[in-house]
């Protein structure tokens, strides 16, 4: 029920104009016809044609932390998607099987058994908290060339894309374990090309 109400919250925030999975895939199967197979060339039409009609975007995940020991990435639908396509377009496989996902994405990767275990994830727009649509985020055991153990919070955490439209206050935060909240505030610019 509250996933329900979170998404009629954000229909009135996100822009008429969000990026189309129908949109987007029919490009990809023209530029597949048009382009004779050509990867390099077939993701280059499409992105041309998703600034023309969306505006610039981010074409790899935003980084929030990234050091030796821990890397937190954020990545949108169309960043994924495209993805998804150049695996395809380099494995052989069909572009219909690039991988559409309904949510912004919230990675968290240790590096080393060094790093903060991050045990929560949270957003909040407009100082309203926002519920996950997805949660894979869970202790993993980690381990060292010399033996050395750890168990480190890793995983994603996905979040409903019109919490990411431009013209809002958005607060990602993320708590580890014994330690104090790492707090990033998007910009207008990067919510903007958060596509």
């Amino acid at each position: 029920m509250a996933l329900i109400g979170s998404a009629a919250a954000f229909a009135s925030a996100q822009t008429p104009d969000a990026v189309s999975e129908s949109q987007v895939r029919g490009w990809v199967r023209q530029a597949a016809r048009d382009r004779r197979g050509d990867p390099n060339e077939i993701v280059l039409e499409i992105d041309r044609h998703v600034r023309e009609r969306w505006g610039d975007f981010e074409s790899f995940p935003l980084t929030i932390v990234q050091d030796e020991d821990l890397l937190v990435t954020v990545a949108a639908p169309y960043m994924l998607f495209r993805t998804s396509l150049v695996d395809m377009l380099r494995s052989g496989r069909p572009v219909g099987q690039a991988v559409w996902t309904r949510m912004v994405v919230v990675a968290i990767t240790p590096q080393r058994l060094s790093a903060v275990d991050i045990e929560l994830v949270a957003l909040s727009r407009d100082g309203r908290a926002l519920p996950p649509l997805r949660q894979s985020l869970r202790p993993m055991r980690f381990s060292s060339g010399t033996g050395e153990e750890r168990m480190i919070h890793a995983g994603e955490v996905g979040f409903a894309p019109a919490a990411f439209s431009p013209g809002g206050d958005v607060v990602l935060t993320l708590t580890p374990r014994g330690g104090p909240p790492i707090v990033h505030a998007f910009s207008e610019d990067e919510l903007g090309t958060l596509k």
